[in-house]
């Protein structure tokens, strides 16, 4: 699974925000921008 993948399931599945997914994200040593995480949210909702 992509880690974008990953990400976008976290945001939908326990509905936090860009920013918490990131934290998240960063303790497990992976660095994404919320804003990535926001952007590629509004390409997914349909």
């Amino acid at each position: 699974m992509s880690i974008i993948r990953y990400a976008l399931r976290l945001y939908h599945r326990f509905t936090l925000s860009p920013r918490d997914v990131q934290e998240l994200l960063l303790e497990r040593g992976i660095q994404v921008s919320h804003k990535t995480l926001r952007e590629s949210a509004a390409l997914k909702q349909p």
